[in-house]
Order: C-alpha cells, then sequence, then structure tokens
C-alpha cells in the first residue's frame, strides 16, 4: 500500500522497516563503498546511509550554499511517498553533506574526493532513535509509483543480504600510527598573526596546524568512530565515505546552525574555560575577551536576519576530556522568508574558525596556511523535516556542526587543530594549546 498526504509531485517513494539486532555503526564497519555516518551519543540518535539515491553539489549553482536551499524544497514531505506502515517510522537527514573552509582554493590530494559543496540522499539508512533500529530505502518516482515499490522491496533485500554476510567481527589489534607535524611552520605562522595583531590588522585570527599520521595499516574508520564515541559523547560524531574508500571524518562540540521553521540555534564556542576548582574569568581577560568577539560577531551577522534574538547573558562551560571550553548558546526567530542559505553565509565562518575582522582575517589565513585551513575546517550535516506524527506532518530543519575533522585514506591520515590569537604571547604555550585541542578531537 501506497500512502501520501501530499499533492505535491512526488520526487522519491520510500520504505522503512525495523532491524532489531543491528545498530548503524555496525552496518557502517560491515559495508564498503559510499557511506554517511552521523551519531549524536548522548541524544540516543544515530544513522549510517549507503549508496546514492541522488546528490547535488557545488558545481550546478556556483554557488555552495545555494544547494541548501534546492534540498529545502527537495525535502518538503510531499515530495517522498512513503510506502506500507513506514508513515510514522521517519530516519534522521534523509540529506546529507558538507562544504570546504575556502570555497575556491584547490583541494590537495586527500581532499579530491570531496567537492567544494556536496549532498547526498543515500539509497539505504541504517537508523536508531529511541533503542529501536530500522532500515528505510530510497527510489526514484520517476518511473512510476508501483515501479518504484518494487525497487525499494528490492533493495531493502539486497542490503540486508549484504549486511548478514558482511560483518567483519574483530579485525585484530588497534592501529598504530606515526603523526607528523611541522613545528618550525607553524611558529613562523604564529609570529606572523603576532606582528599583524599588534600592527592593529587584526584583532583575532585563529590558526591551523596540520598534523598528518601514517599507519602500517589502512586506518579502521569504524574503529575510530567507536573510539570518538566513547571518548567525546557530548560531541556529534561523523563520516563521509566517497565511493573509493576516502573518508572525512571526525567528532565536534560545535554547532554552525540548527534551523527549525523559523526557529533558529547557534552557538558560540570559543575560549578555554577555567576548571571547576579555578577562579572564574573576569572580563578582561584573554579568554573572556576571545570568546566575546565570537559573541559579537555571531551577534552581528544575525541580527539582520532575525525578527528576535536571545544571547545568554554569561557563558557556561562544555567539557571534553582534555580541556574545557567556554560556550554561550544564541536563539533567535528569523524574519518572513529567510533563505538557509542566507543563514549559512552569514555565520560561515565565524570569528571561531576565522578571525576579527572577519574579510582581512580570511585574506591573512588564504595567503598562509599553505592548505591546512582550507581544507581541515568544514561543515558537515543534515538537511530534511522532522515528523511530528500526531500533527501528521514536519518541521524542516538543518543541523551542520563545523571545526574538528579530517581526511583518511588508506594508511595516510590528516587532521587539524586551530587556535585564537588576540594579543601576544609565549609560542610554547600555544603550541601546548593547540595539541591539547588535538586530543580532543582524534
Amino acid at each position: 500500500m501506497i500512502q501520501s498526504s501530499f499533492a505535491e509531485e512526488p520526487s522519491w517513494v520510500a520504505m522503512t522497516s525495523p532491524q532489531p539486532d543491528l545498530t548503524p555503526l555496525d552496518a557502517y564497519a560491515a559495508l564498503d563503498g559510499s557511506a554517511v555516518y552521523w551519531e549524536k551519543p548522548l541524544g540516543d540518535e544515530s544513522v549510517a546511509g549507503f549508496g546514492v539515491a541522488d546528490s547535488r553539489d557545488a558545481s550546478r549553482t556556483g554557488q555552495p550554499f545555494a544547494i541548501l536551499d534546492e534540498l529545502s524544497e527537495l525535502t518538503y514531505p510531499g515530495r517522498i511517498v512513503w510506502m506500507g506502515d513506514s508513515a510514522d517510522q521517519r530516519p534522521l537527514g534523509p540529506w546529507f553533506g558538507g562544504f570546504a573552509f575556502d570555497q575556491h582554493r584547490r583541494a590537495s590530494s586527500l581532499w579530491e574526493a570531496f567537492p567544494a559543496a556536496k549532498w547526498t540522499l543515500p539509497e539505504l539508512l541504517i537508523w536508531r532513535r529511541g533503542g529501536s533500529s530500522f532500515a528505510t530505502a530510497f527510489s526514484p518516482a520517476s518511473a512510476g509509483l508501483r515501479q518504484a515499490e518494487k525497487a525499494v522491496r528490492s533493495r531493502l533485500k539486497m542490503f540486508q543480504e549484504k549486511l548478514r554476510f558482511g560483518s567483519r567481527g574483530d579485525d585484530g589489534p588497534a592501529t598504530s600510527y606515526v603523526t607528523r607535524s611541522d613545528r618550525r611552520a607553524w611558529q613562523q605562522l604564529v609570529d606572523r598573526a603576532l606582528a599583524a595583531i599588534e600592527s592593529s590588522s587584526l584583532s583575532k585570527v585563529v590558526l591551523a596546524r596540520r598534523i598528518t599520521a601514517q599507519s602500517a595499516r589502512p586506518f579502521d574508520c569504524g574503529r575510530v568512530l567507536a573510539r570518538l564515541r566513547q571518548s567525546v559523547p557530548a560531541c556529534t560524531i561523523f563520516s563521509l565515505r566517497a565511493e573509493g574508500g576516502a573518508t572525512f571524518l571526525g567528532a565536534t562540540p560545535e554547532t554552525l546552525c540548527r534551523v527549525r521553521g523559523r526557529l533558529l540555534e547557534t552557538e558560540a564556542i570559543a575560549g578555554s574555560a577555567p576548571g571547576p576548582d579555578n577562579p572564574p574569568l573576569v572580563p578582561g581577560d584573554k579568554e573572556a575577551r576571545e570568546h566575546r568577539a565570537v559573541v559579537d560577531g555571531i551577534e552581528q551577522a544575525l541580527r539582520p536576519l532575525c525578527a528576535e534574538l536571545q544571547i545568554d547573558a554569561s557563558p557556561g562551560a562544555i567539557g571534553l576530556p582534555h580541556l574545557r571550553h567556554l560556550r554561550t548558546a544564541v536563539r533567535g526567530r528569523l524574519r518572513g522568508e529567510v533563505a538557509l542559505s542566507e543563514i549559512v553565509s552569514a555565520l560561515h565562518p565565524t570569528p571561531a574558525v576565522g578571525g576579527v575582522p572577519r574579510d582581512r582575517a580570511l585574506r591573512f589565513l588564504a595567503g598562509r596556511t599553505r592548505g591546512s585551513r582550507s581544507r581541515l575546517v568544514r561543515g558537515a550535516g543534515r538537511l530534511g523535516w522532522r515528523w511530528r506524527r500526531r500533527a501528521r506532518g514536519g518541521d524542516p530543519f538543518c543541523h551542520v556542526p563545523r571545526r574538528t575533522g579530517g581526511p583518511v585514506r588508506g594508511r595516510r591520515g590528516s587532521g587539524g587543530v586551530d587556535r585564537g590569537r588576540r594579543m601576544a604571547g609565549d609560542r610554547s604555550q600555544e603550541l601546548y594549546a593547540s595539541r591539547s585541542d588535538r586530543r580532543s578531537g582524534w
């Protein structure tokens, strides 16, 4: 039986079936090929996606963020017809993707598999919510709903067979690896940033230091994700895997934006927070001033887009295993018809990963970071409609975390750390701080 409560012409047909003995992470580890993974461990929701039912990238429009507006239209509830009894079982997403920090910088070899912006609707989603697991398959409706229904049922059966025989189990001991980083180049970059700040050319700039890891055997990305889930459960865990095996994965405590209807949520995370046993920061402290610059930058970006904007009066703290960050929550109600691309374009990059003044800081980074900043700070997100069972409708949402992650291909991986500079300081202290950030993300 095919169910649809909307009059719009459908683009896809979908079907959901329970999968009681399967978790998304198990599925991600068992199946090869193009895949995505998304999890908020403390939120008890996770999803793994496989194959490509449809995709959109920056080459279609030339404007990377314009893809988000196109996807907003494509994910309206009437564009997907739900079969059987699956209308009340809606997965996370269903679109997953990401975009680069620098949209115009040429990608290095590790990033060639990831365009400046690309979003994918997987053929199959294995997802979990509230302790229950499900599988949802998608197929284009262009060939007719009956034909699409057959294709969806066949796709579910095919993937279930793959999952049955594709389990890899424990592949042996954990992978050991050697890391490399150019400390001299990092110190020179810090010196240039301090000189720019002292000359009043910049107030703040966030530098990135690339760390390359080389292993004797291919990295097990499923195992990396499992370790991230255990070590940083308060973060969003994510992975985007291209067809050839190149993978962008990481964990981030920060959300660039979460949009549901006209409600917008974002946050400022910047500056190290004192430990519970240490005295609180005062407004003149470097960390407090660094955090205030990010809050002011977000407020300035959002005021023209919001009818109402609420910003926490004072920051709280978000704790990770090796450090604590200052955090200020920001909530707003959007004016009229504000496009999703306008919101992301206004916010990205925030001063937390760029600098102040924004344009001048980005020009400084483009000319001196030799590619580390241009790709290591990316956005990865999900976009769709959150179904509300009682109302038989939904709310559009876009959830885009960003900040910590890196590419992995075979035995080689690359990660990045970033540190903000607002005043003269000791280079050795800055190197130590960047190491602390790296431990929180790998």
